[in-house]
């Protein structure tokens, strides 16, 4: 729960039913042209205003993921979006009978879209206490569930600037509403409504979700239990129609990169159902074995070298922590592998210039990120052989694990520094992406440095390039900005070599997002001086705390075909019990670590071996 005073005005907070989203700021303002309700990427509602519950009357809010409660002297008002629906719920609970009236204003239109000329037709049917506002792209419905209505049509067009960007709302007449508790909803014609009496149950739903996910884990440090569930429940918004979107409130599309870096956490929270789903989504697109970078409105893009590799590592993290070993008759792995050799070039992964996750600039050339992660995808392939008992191939793989390896040691790496790019120019550039590759190996002090070092390090976390290069820009996109993918990345780098309190530093800096900005979110991105550029609530950087702490500060690794975890604590000084509520195959098992005179123990609750490593 989080629980607001200050600064109200400054953080909006999201509701989603996985169909659509709510966004609202919480002194209950409506900011921005991102606030408002949403049906995926059309938007219905601008806003609504009661009058007496003015932004300046509001005097605190909390927030829990499955609704929002604004409080005011004589009121109390919940926000509510049911689940698998696209509709906004509001109960006003007066402290005496009451008469009021709402200004609602609808802007039916497109994402991309700012002002548009479309025209706007009213009906109300006084009997069902129903207002229908349609133009030619969509109907909304306003409904009175509980409490009494009177409507006056006074239909008018109302220009506003939002964010400063012009946008054009209607507003359909004058709505009156009397009672001490009133109920009404704001919903697509689409949409079945849900009756005043059920609603309850449905929000019942949404916080019995909640405190399943609260289950997953118990830590006597406040900080890594509150950050892991918040940020499991922030993946649990994000989920959209079998899928996830990248970012609220304007990634509304499927991202094979931002969904394949963030599935090993969807994997850790025992969705398996739920991982299959989006692995099986991204085959099924799959274009001659290259996954695509995004999906839009059923169109597929497919300018990602990346998705690729991630999808590898994902498959074989799925398939060991699931058991399910039917899904490689589905998935054809190796014609990824075979569209991988075609990009290779002197044993390297070529792309082209927007390939990357760095797509808004030219970056063509051999990617250093990109290297790090074939390398984790040929280890996770060779698993996939292994388990398929497939020896020639197995060897095959191992060997070229290791050729890469060593090119990436001899070609990237200077004085324990990492170039970015391999390219015709042959610059080298300073980057956060070796991040990537010093991920995966016990990193020494002297490579780490680099990146806790003022240049790389600003409040936030972790910049994309370092302050002294030559075209660094603290306010550019993949130039200068901090990201929390690149901030997961380093806490997940730190952990791996041993360096606990440094990890738990920069896991910190995410897990202490989720009370700005976006409340109970972590952001994408941000300048040096702290402002957010970008959404604010990001799947991966949901992912990577979770990551952070089972992947890489607890060492967790999955075998169900063994009916093992492997394990390999490295422990912050001020933690000394925790406990993971983990899914190995159809069995959910509770593992307890502790530390007791200096020394680490763990057991599972129903004698499931344990392997240190």
């Amino acid at each position: 729960m989080h629980l607001i005073h200050e600064n109200k005005d400054k953080k909006y907070y999201i509701l989603s039913g996985n169909k659509g989203f709510f966004s609202r700021y919480l002194d209950n303002g409506f900011k921005t042209k991102w606030t408002g309700l949403w049906n995926n990427s059309q938007k219905y509602l601008e806003y609504y205003s009661v009058k007496g519950l003015e932004e300046n009357n509001c005097i605190k809010t909390e927030y829990d993921y499955a609704k929002a409660v604004h409080y005011y002297k004589d009121c109390t008002e919940t926000a509510f979006v049911p689940k698998n629906k696209t509709g906004l719920y509001v109960k006003l609970e007066f402290n005496k009978f009451t008469e009021t009236e709402i200004e609602l204003a609808l802007n039916i239109r497109k994402r991309e879209e700012n002002e548009n000329k479309r025209k706007y037709s009213v009906k109300f049917d006084k009997k069902k206490k129903e207002l229908k506002i349609s133009n030619s792209l969509g109907k909304i419905v306003f409904v009175l569930l509980q409490g009494e209505m009177e409507f006056e049509e006074k239909g008018m067009e109302k220009i506003h600037f939002p964010s400063r960007e012009k946008q054009n709302c209607f507003i359909p007449g004058k709505i009156l509403l009397k009672g001490k508790e009133i109920v009404f909803a704001v919903i697509p014609e689409k949409e079945r409504k849900i009756e005043e009496f059920k609603l309850k149950k449905e929000l019942m739903k949404r916080e019995e979700e909640n405190k399943k996910i609260e289950e997953l884990i118990e830590c006597n440090l406040k900080e890594i239990k509150k950050g892991f569930e918040n940020s499991a429940k922030g993946i649990s918004l994000l989920e959209n129609q079998g899928n996830y979107f990248a970012g609220y409130p304007w990634f509304l599309q499927y991202w094979g990169r931002d969904n394949l870096w963030s599935l090993p956490a969807l994997i850790s929270l025992g969705e398996f159902e739920k991982a299959e789903k989006v692995l099986l989504y991204f085959w099924k697109n799959n274009k001659q074995g290259k996954i695509p970078n995004f999906i839009e409105n059923k169109k597929v893009h497919f300018n990602s070298v990346d998705a690729s590799l991630l999808f590898l590592i994902a498959l074989n993290n799925y398939v060991f922590s699931s058991g399910n070993k039917k899904i490689l008759k589905k998935i054809k792995y190796k014609k990824i592998m075979e569209f991988l050799k075609k990009q290779e070039k002197n044993g390297l992964i070529f792309h082209e210039g927007n390939e990357t996750w760095m797509d808004s600039i030219e970056r063509k050339g051999a990617g250093i990120e990109i290297q790090a992660l074939y390398l984790k995808a040929l280890h996770s392939v060779r698993n996939l052989l292994v388990l398929e008992g497939k020896e020639k191939e197995v060897h095959k793989t191992e060997k070229k694990a290791v050729e890469l390896n060593r090119k990436i040691m001899h070609e990237y790496e200077k004085d324990f520094v990492y170039r970015d790019l391999i390219n015709e120019k042959n610059e080298f550039i300073k980057t956060c992406n070796p991040l990537v590759y010093l991920m995966q190996k016990k990193t020494t002090e002297k490579e780490i440095e680099l990146f806790e070092s003022d240049e790389f390090n600003c409040g936030k976390g972790v910049l994309t390039r370092s302050r002294k290069e030559q075209g660094f820009d603290s306010e550019g996109y993949h130039t200068g900005l901090t990201w929390s993918l690149c901030t997961g990345w380093m806490a997940c780098a730190e952990f791996k070599a041993g360096r606990t309190e440094q990890g738990m530093h920069y896991l910190n800096k995410l897990i202490d997002d989720l009370e700005d900005d976006c409340v109970g979110g972590v952001g994408e991105c941000w300048n040096s001086e702290g402002e957010l550029k970008g959404c604010g609530m990001q799947l991966w950087g949901h992912a990577f705390v979770i990551r952070a702490i089972d992947e890489f500060m607890l060492g967790i690794k999955l075998n169900t075909f063994e009916k093992k975890i492997y394990l390999k604590p490295i422990l912050p000084e001020k933690i000394n019990y925790l406990k993971r509520k983990i899914r190995l195959g159809n069995n959910w098992i509770n593992l307890i670590i502790e530390i007791k005179k200096g020394k680490i123990t763990a057991k599972t609750s129903n004698g499931t071996r344990i392997e240190f490593y």
